[in-house]
């Protein structure tokens, strides 16, 4: 850990332009290890930014590219959009992959937690 004095902590932590993690991360410390500090010195509690995701911006109708956020094709139905279709047949071509090349022992294991009801 990183010593720091309390007047950065305080400096860092009444800076409400910094989010929790990037006042962890310039103390050197974790976020976890930053909330103790901030209960021992009796901190109050901040007014910075919250949370993390920022939505992606819209795509235009024109873009050939279907995003996760395209609901065009399954908007009535219980259809897929394009964009899961994709993603979840290169999961499983992954995982089938990931399957052949392990080692038999594995394989026997695992068929046999199967059939034991504890897969």
């Amino acid at each position: 850990m990183v010593k720091h004095s309390a007047a950065e902590l305080f400096r860092l932590w009444h800076d409400d332009s910094l989010r929790t993690s990037e006042v962890a991360n310039k103390l050197g410390v974790s976020q976890v290890f930053l909330y103790t500090l901030a209960r021992r010195h009796h901190l109050p509690k901040r007014n910075g930014p919250r949370g993390g995701y920022k939505p992606p911006p819209p795509k235009f109708e024109n873009d050939p590219d279907p995003s996760p956020f395209d609901e065009t094709p399954s908007g009535d139905s219980l259809a897929l959009s394009p964009w899961v279709e994709a993603r979840v047949a290169a999961l499983r071509q992954q995982k089938l992959l990931e399957m052949r090349d392990e080692p038999v022992r594995v394989t026997q294991c695992r068929v046999s937690r199967y059939r034991c009801g504890r897969a």
